[in-house]
């Protein structure tokens, strides 16, 4: 619990492989014991509890103020309140490896919640894992939208979670038709970290500008590019390409 205060935090303030890739983060998968799990507690009497109290009261102020300027700029700036899915793939040489990655998200405001599935095939293996970014808090210092999320990743084939948490940035140029976002996601577990990932994108708004003015939805193909290390010994890069489709 101390982590994710810690988080939320922070952002309101501001070679070769041995064991080849998927095959071996499938065999880093089976070692592991048990799921973890993460819990917390906070105790304390007198003025801790107080100072407890009071932090509580004025994040939750913070939090309020925040969405409330945040929902004011929509006019200006509509995709606060959106809804936007991304179908992306990319490919990794090496390892003849292609990755494919569909994603939805959800804004409303300074929040947003984010659900992704993602599917690695290459020449040693299959892997597959789901990651939901259970709340994502946006924070707006125009032209840039910074965001900081905490959720799971889920492991199929062998049953396990990870606590993951995503930093990220993004903005708009080009008339507001050119987006640029990068995201770094963590996700760890008890006793290990199970894999970090920087990923960058651009995409660009196309379609009839009289079909733009009326809002509703936006279509944009996009590029980009994402790094990933599993166990901190199995890197992969990949070349990304895509849709974007967003819906104000």
């Amino acid at each position: 619990m101390n982590k994710i205060i810690i988080v939320f935090a922070l952002v309101l303030t501001i070679s070769a492989n041995t064991f080849g890739q998927v095959g071996g983060i499938i065999k880093e998968l089976g070692e592991a014991k048990r799921i973890d799990r993460y819990s917390g507690s906070v105790s304390g009497s007198g003025n801790s509890e107080w100072l407890l109290l009071e932090g509580i009261r004025l994040f939750g102020y913070g939090i309020y103020r925040l969405q409330t300027h945040v929902l004011s700029t929509r006019d200006k700036h509509p995709e606060v309140v959106s809804l936007e899915g991304f179908l992306q793939s990319g490919y990794y040489g090496k390892y003849n490896a292609i990755l494919l990655n569909p994603q939805i998200r959800a804004n409303w405001g300074a929040f947003s919640t984010e659900f992704r599935q993602q599917s690695i095939n290459d020449n040693t293996g299959y892997l597959n894992n789901l990651d939901w970014q259970i709340i994502k808090l946006n924070i707006p210092i125009y032209p840039v939208m910074i965001s900081s999320g905490m959720g799971f990743s889920h492991i199929d084939i062998v049953n396990q979670t990870f606590f993951e948490f995503t930093f990220g940035a993004q903005s708009r140029f080009l008339n507001e038709r050119l987006w640029a976002e990068a995201v770094y996601r963590s996700a760890d577990g008890e006793r290990t970290s199970f894999r970090k990932e920087f990923k960058i994108t651009c995409d660009y708004e196309v379609g009839n500008k009289q079909v733009r003015n009326r809002g509703s939805f936006r279509v944009s193909p996009s590029l980009g590019f994402a790094y990933q290390q599993y166990y901190g010994k199995f890197n992969q890069y990949y070349l990304l390409a895509g849709l974007n489709i967003r819906y104000y």
